[in-house]
């Protein structure tokens, strides 16, 4: 004798418009299995989701329910215009975000001038900082100073410079 069991119905998936973005237009907006990034035409990157290892770039290790902007701008930052460490990566004064992209526990983001900045889970060097240390707030990655990137992908965590080479973040860690 079989025993079947019937399962519900599936609750059809409806999509809502995010309250956060509510008057704000979506460049560019790119989603792992834990967490989601966006950048908007002004060029805020936002954050959101599970955030262990300082993929939303928020400064910390929390979760967010809704989208949070990544700040581009303080003392804290990496990329903060404001700091006096020398060690600091910082973006130039109007540089804005333009692209996207999120990995396994880690997210990629293009600025207009064309650098490389990650943050998240570092593992394996995925970063490209030259380290196995987690980053909790964007860095520049200071192995492709000097070349604007075009393209970034997820899956591979690589980056398409202007000279058509393509540099993948692991790789980075090792000098030539």
């Amino acid at each position: 004798m079989v025993n079947l069991v019937l399962a519900p119905p599936r609750t059809p998936l409806c999509l809502r418009k995010i309250q956060a973005f509510r008057g704000v237009s979506i460049k560019s907006v790119a989603a792992a299995a834990e967490h989601t990034a966006a950048v908007t035409e002004d060029g805020e990157l936002y954050g959101w989701g599970w955030g262990r290892y300082g993929n939303l770039g928020l400064g910390d290790r929390n979760d967010r329910l809704v989208p949070e902007k990544v700040s581009l701008v303080n003392n804290e930052s990496s990329l903060g215009i404001l700091t006096v460490n020398a060690r600091k990566k910082n973006l130039k004064l109007g540089d804005k975000m333009i692209m996207v992209a999120c990995g396994w526990r880690h997210t990629i983001s293009v600025s207009s001038s064309g650098g490389l900045y990650t943050y998240g889970w570092s593992k394996y060097g995925q970063l490209g900082h030259g380290d196995f240390e987690d980053h909790l707030t964007p860095h520049k990655v200071e192995a492709l100073r000097g070349s604007s990137i075009s393209l970034v992908n997820k899956s591979l965590t690589l980056g398409v410079s202007d000279c058509s080479k393509v540099a993948p973040c692991k790789n980075l860690n090792k000098t030539p």
